[in-house]
């Protein structure tokens, strides 16, 4: 087991263009893998848990079947539509996949809703002992937003940020090594009503905090409101969230390997951090 394990949420808008369905973006794809790459051969010790968004893809799947609205989540639209959206965030999370193992980076995909399964929209039983085993062996695990079957609801939309929640209070109740979550976004972090970059949040200052942009109409799960009420209710049980530009040169490549990065981190409350601009 190696002694420090980081969640790496890549956002579905770095790696597509979130107005053009199904669209990637090939180069930045490739210098994000490279980044990881380099990372790791410089920290052996660091082990990653690896997920991406949906992006271009799931996202629009979702709003052209507006599967979310359904009513019925036995109809044979709904059930058309959930197939359908499943699809699109498996391709998305097959490309990332592809590009990881062409930089020799040893991910396994672990498809959400086969070790997961929801009640009322959260987590009621799960099967991680796939995802231990290869933290054991130390490979990487990749995972994505998915649709997970719910016992209630029929299925829903299960973002990336609500598993890394979920994974991150499981790893720590086993005495995971878990160090933080690193959120690749479009933006540099979060800014303030004069438009500077906040570069450190308390958990109390972010559960407080209201001049972050709403989620663009694509985005079905909530973009960084989202983002930022798990990130301070993490941040109570001692994990820490650094929010970052994955489109800025090395920006990944630093953060990773615990260098002095541009972005926003909301830590601890221990900390005893007010929030600080720059």
């Amino acid at each position: 087991m190696k002694s420090t394990i980081i969640l790496l949420k890549i956002g579905g808008s770095i790696i597509t263009d979130k107005n053009k369905p199904l669209t990637l973006k090939p180069a930045l794809i490739t210098d994000l893998a490279r980044q990881i790459k380099k990372a790791l051969k410089e920290q052996p010790q660091l082990q990653l848990i690896i997920g991406n968004g949906g992006g271009s893809f799931a996202h629009f799947a979702a709003q052209k079947y507006q599967w979310q609205r359904k009513a019925l989540a036995t109809s044979k639209e709904h059930l058309w539509g959930q197939g359908q959206v499943q699809a699109a965030a498996s391709r998305l999370n097959h490309y990332w996949r592809q590009a990881l193992l062409a930089a020799k980076i040893p991910v396994f995909t672990l498809q959400p809703s086969a070790f997961l399964l929801s009640k009322k929209g959260e987590i009621s039983q799960f099967f991680l002992s796939p995802l231990q085993y290869l933290l054991q062996q130390g490979a990487i695990p990749l995972i994505y937003g998915d649709i997970l079957l719910d016992q209630e609801k029929g299925a829903h939309i299960f973002s990336t940020e609500k598993l890394f929640f979920f994974l991150a209070q499981q790893l720590r109740r086993q005495g995971y090594p878990l160090r933080q979550i690193i959120q690749l976004t479009a933006v540099d972090g979060l800014f303030d009503d004069q438009g500077k970059l906040v570069a450190r949040l308390t958990a109390a200052a972010a559960e407080k905090w209201s001049f972050f942009q709403p989620a663009p109409k694509i985005d079905v799960t909530g973009g960084m409101e989202h983002k930022l009420k798990q990130a301070a209710f993490l941040a109570r049980q001692g994990i820490t969230t650094l929010i970052i530009n994955g489109k800025k040169e090395n920006r990944l490549y630093r953060a990773l390997c615990g260098k002095e990065v541009r972005g926003t981190v909301i830590v601890p409350p221990e900390n005893n951090f007010a929030a600080s601009t720059k």
